[in-house]
């Protein structure tokens, strides 16, 4: 629109003119605007970090930007070609999305090798009708490995990587529920390095920090996958050994402490005392009188001179 209207004399014609000329101004001014916030719109879109889709009333997607192609691993054409619901792994998910009455309501889904925080939304008008279907999504990989590390360092011991006493009880819990149920054998080591201290006094913390990270990676290598080794404090370690009768965990004992007598850590070598007790030894088989038993046998082999395994026996009556 360009005011082409001859603006000729004063009269009506001339006023009318004038008038034709300003509101025609005024509508290349407006269109002009809209135009050019429709860029700054399709700049913005285009460049997010966050990936956008977005369809028609047909539910025919109609807007893919780069970062979306990106984040779901997937180029536009298939995208559209695939459809709304199926631009991720999980359909169900966007269908849960779209029926949910928060539209700020996300769910986080794995796609590929990413993780993705989606939101995904019906689009209404102010009257309520239908305009389309809009999808956010971001990536949360990087949150996810954060979550997963703090969860993982919750439950495992800095120093020598194993399972710490907290994991321990959840584990050894679950370990007795399901030997019961199943009617398969369960069996504990507890097992503490000798002279300990001395060793810390003679040849520093840091000597003795090491020896412990060496017991840790022993341990890991002498056991099956099926097992858990776990620090339960200070220089004493605890494991559990599952569908394992009284035999086997004494067979795996000594393995382990033949083998630490054998290693050392610089020029310092250490040795290990070790008990050990089966579920099916125990009048009341709980996780407590588990833990017990394998402590007693653990006290007697440290009473016998150290450096020895020791199985429990049924002499004690406060296991009852």
């Amino acid at each position: 629109l360009t005011p082409q209207v001859p603006e000729i004399g004063k009269d009506e014609l001339g006023r009318m003119a004038r008038s034709f000329n300003a509101m025609a101004r005024q509508i290349l001014e407006i269109q002009t605007g809209l135009e050019m916030e429709q860029d700054k719109l399709t700049t913005i879109i285009l460049n997010a970090g966050e990936g956008i889709v977005v369809t028609d009333r047909e539910e025919r997607i109609v807007l893919v930007n780069p970062a979306a192609e990106a984040l779901l691993g997937k180029a536009k054409t298939d995208i559209i070609e695939h459809g709304f619901l199926n631009m991720v792994d999980d359909s169900a998910m966007i269908e849960r999305l779209i029926r949910h009455p928060d539209p700020n309501y996300a769910e986080s889904v794995q796609q590929g090798k990413r993780y993705l925080s989606i939101m995904a939304a019906r689009i209404h008008t102010n009257q309520g009708d239908i305009l389309g279907m809009a999808a956010l999504m971001r990536d949360v990989t990087n949150q996810r490995r954060r979550e997963a590390y703090l969860e993982a360092i919750s439950y495992t011991d800095e120093l020598t990587g194993l399972l710490n006493r907290r994991s321990l009880t959840d584990i050894l819990d679950q370990a007795v529920s399901d030997a019961l149920e199943k009617m398969r054998p369960l069996s504990l080591l507890m097992l503490d390095l000798d002279h300990f201290k001395r060793l810390n006094d003679t040849h520093g913390h840091d000597m003795g920090d090491r020896v412990l990270s060496m017991f840790g990676r022993l341990l890991k290598r002498r056991l099956r996958d099926s097992d858990y080794a776990c620090r339960y404090g200070g220089e004493e370690f605890c494991v559990i050994l599952t569908n394992t009768p009284a035999n086997g965990a004494f067979k795996t004992a000594e393995d382990i402490r033949r083998a630490l007598t054998e290693m050392d850590t610089d020029g310092v070598s250490v040795t290990t005392s070790i008990g050990v007790a089966s579920l099916d030894q125990l009048d009341s088989p709980t996780p407590e009188n588990l833990l017990k038993a394998a402590d007693m046998a653990l006290y007697e082999a440290k009473g016998q001179g150290r450096n020895l395994t020791i199985r429990y026996t049924e002499q004690d009556t406060s296991m009852g």
